[in-house]
C-alpha cells in the first residue's frame, strides 16, 4: 500500500540537519542575551506598553475585590454591633433583675424585723395586683381562707397600718387601704393623748380628721397611732402624721389632713395581723361591705 509520502514525486524542503542547526543557534543566542541582560530594554518597553492594557483587564477584578472587602467589613461591623447590643441588653436585664432582687431582699428583711418586733401573730402576704380603679384603693393579696385570713384583719407594713381585709376567697383576699373613703380608724395623738377618728377619702391627702373643734390642740407634725378602740386595730400601730390644720371660724370646725406613714404603693410584701375581735364589733368598712 502506498502512503502519502510515496505519492510525492519531488521531496524539496529544508533539511533536518539545517533546522536543528538553526534551533541550536537560536537557543545559544537566547542564552547569551539572557546572561548579559541584553533583553532588559526590550522587556521594559514591552512592559510599559502592556501596563495600561493589563490595568484595564484587571480593573473588574480589583473592583470586585474592593466590593468584597467592603461588604465583609460592613457585615462584620453589623454582627459586632448586634452582638454588642445584645450583650448590653443582657447586662441591663441582669442589672435590673439584681436590683429588683436586692430591693425585695431588703423589703423581706424589714418585714422579718417587723414580724419579730410585734407581739401579735402575723402572716406575710404578697400583692398579686392592684385594683385598676385608683379611686377604690384596693390591693389583692395571695392568701385567703385556706391560710386563716378573715374579714376585718388589719394589714401593716414597715411604716404602719396599710388597710383592712374586707373580702376573702379561698386563696386570695382584697384589702381596703386606709385612704379608701369607706375606711375609718380610731387613733391617738402621741403628743397629747387626744383621741379621735381618722377617715379615708380626703381630696388632697391620704386621710382627714373630721368634726374637730377649731381650738382643739392638734398641730402639724403630730404623730397618730391606733388607739385600740373597737378591737379592730391593735393599740400602738403607727397610722400617720398630721399634714395640715385649717381652721374655719364660720363653721367652728378645723379641717385636718393626715399623711399615711405606710407605703402600700412602694412595697409588695405586707403582714396580716391574725387578730380576732369580739363578736359583733367591726370596722365601718366591713359593715358597709356587709350591708351591700
Amino acid at each position: 500500500m502506498r502512503t502519502e509520502d510515496n505519492l510525492r514525486l519531488f521531496d524539496k524542503g529544508t533539511a533536518t540537519e539545517i533546522r536543528l542547526f538553526f534551533l541550536v543557534l537560536m537557543t545559544v543566542a537566547l542564552i547569551v542575551v539572557d546572561v548579559f541582560h541584553l533583553s532588559a530594554p526590550i522587556r521594559t518597553g514591552l512592559s510599559q506598553v502592556i501596563a495600561p492594557l493589563r490595568s484595564f483587564v484587571l480593573l473588574p477584578k480589583e473592583g470586585f475585590d474592593k466590593v468584597s472587602v467592603w461588604s465583609e467589613a460592613v457585615s462584620n461591623a453589623y454582627h459586632e454591633n448586634t452582638d454588642y447590643l445584645q450583650k448590653k441588653i443582657q447586662i441591663s436585664k441582669l442589672e435590673t433583675a439584681n436590683e429588683l432582687l436586692t430591693n425585695q431582699n431588703e423589703e423581706l428583711k424589714r418585714l422579718l424585723g417587723l414580724k419579730q418586733m410585734i407581739s401579735y401573730p402575723s402572716l406575710p402576704v404578697e400583692v398579686m395586683y392592684r385594683s385598676p380603679n385608683q379611686k377604690r384603693d384596693v390591693l389583692v393579696i395571695n392568701r385567703g381562707q385556706a391560710d386563716g385570713i378573715k374579714v376585718g384583719m388589719p394589714v401593716i407594713d414597715q411604716g404602719g397600718v396599710v388597710g383592712q381585709v374586707h373580702l376573702v376567697t379561698r386563696h386570695s383576699a382584697e384589702v381596703l387601704l386606709i385612704s379608701n373613703r369607706r375606711m375609718s380608724v380610731p387613733v391617738l395623738n402621741v403628743r397629747n393623748s387626744f383621741r379621735t377618728i381618722v377617715f379615708g377619702g380626703a381630696e388632697s391627702s391620704d386621710m382627714e380628721i373630721r368634726y374637730v373643734i377649731g381650738d382643739q390642740d392638734v398641730k402639724v407634725g403630730d404623730r397618730l397611732i391606733t388607739s385600740g378602740i373597737g378591737h379592730v386595730y391593735p393599740e400602738g400601730l403607727s397610722l400617720g402624721v398630721v399634714e395640715s390644720v385649717q381652721k374655719n371660724s364660720e363653721q367652728g370646725y378645723a379641717k385636718i389632713l393626715v399623711k399615711a406613714s405606710s407605703k402600700p404603693y412602694y412595697f409588695k410584701h405586707f403582714l396580716v395581723l391574725m387578730v380576732t375581735r369580739p363578736e359583733g364589733e367591726g370596722s365601718r368598712a366591713e359593715k358597709e361591705v356587709n350591708d351591700e
